[in-house]
C-alpha cells in the first residue's frame, strides 16, 4: 500500500492469487476509489470457519494437510515437493520457484505462512477478513473470479466470491494446477485482455 500511495497511483487492476487475493483485496478495502476492477485466480479469503462443520472441514481438507505438514517438520518441510503439487513447472522452472530456500535457515517464511489461515472466527485475522467480505458485497466495479482445473487448495473460495461477488464474471482455466499463471500464461493474459475490453465473455 505504501509504494501505491507514494505513486498515488489509481485507475488500478488488481489481478491476484492465492495470498494475493486476501493482501489485494485488503488493500481495496482501506482505499476502493483507487481500484477500478478486480481479478481472482485461484484465491480464498477465509473466514475463520475451516473448522466450523464437517462440511467446511472437507472442504479445506488440503490446507489442513498442508497446516498439519508445516507445524509438524517447520523448516524442514519439502519445498520442492509442494511446489511440484502445485504446478506443473519442472526443470529450471520448478528450480526458480525453491530457490529462494536452499536450505532449511532459508525457510522460515514457508513454514510460518500456514499459521496465518484464520482457524477461528474471533482470530484478528479472520475479524479483518470479515470486514473485506462485507466490502465486497457492496462492489459494483467489474469483478472476475477464476480457477484452474487442477485446483485444490483454495477451491472453498469459489463459493464465497460467488455470494459476495455474484455479478463477478467467471473464467476456467483448462490444463492448470494451483500456480495457473505459470502453467497457462498466455492463456490467463488473454482471459484478462478480453475481461478488460469487453466485460464478460463466454
Amino acid at each position: 500500500m505504501g509504494l501505491v500511495q507514494t505513486l498515488d497511483l489509481k485507475g488500478i487492476t488488481v489481478v491476484a492469487q492465492d495470498w494475493g487475493g486476501m493482501t489485494g483485496l485488503s488493500a481495496m478495502f482501506r482505499e476502493p476509489e483507487r481500484y477500478s476492477r478486480v481479478a481472482l485466480f485461484n484465491s480464498w479469503l477465509p473466514q475463520g470457519d475451516i473448522l466450523s462443520s464437517p462440511s467446511t472441514i472437507f472442504k479445506h481438507i488440503p490446507v489442513l494437510s498442508w497446516i498439519t505438514l508445516s507445524n509438524t517438520l517447520g523448516r524442514a518441510q519439502p519445498v520442492s515437493v509442494i511446489m511440484k503439487i502445485a504446478s506443473t513447472a519442472r526443470g529450471l522452472a520448478l528450480d526458480g520457484y525453491t530457490a529462494p530456500y536452499p536450505e532449511k535457515l532459508y525457510q522460515a517464511g514457508p513454514a510460518a505462512w500456514p499459521a496465518m489461515v484464520p482457524m477461528s472466527r474471533t482470530d484478528p485475522v479472520a475479524r479483518e477478513f470479515q470486514k473485506v467480505g462485507r466490502f465486497l458485497t457492496q462492489w459494483k466495479k467489474p469483478a472476475m473470479v477464476g480457477y484452474s482445473e487442477r485446483e485444490m487448495f483454495t477451491l472453498s473460495g469459489k463459493d464465497f466470491f460467488k455470494k459476495v461477488l455474484p455479478n463477478a464474471c467467471e473464467a476456467n482455466i483448462p490444463d492448470a494446477g494451483h500456480f495457473l499463471q505459470e502453467d497457462q500464461g498466455p492463456l490467463l493474459s488473454n482471459i484478462l485482455i478480453k475481461w478488460i475490453e469487453h466485460g464478460c465473455y463466454q
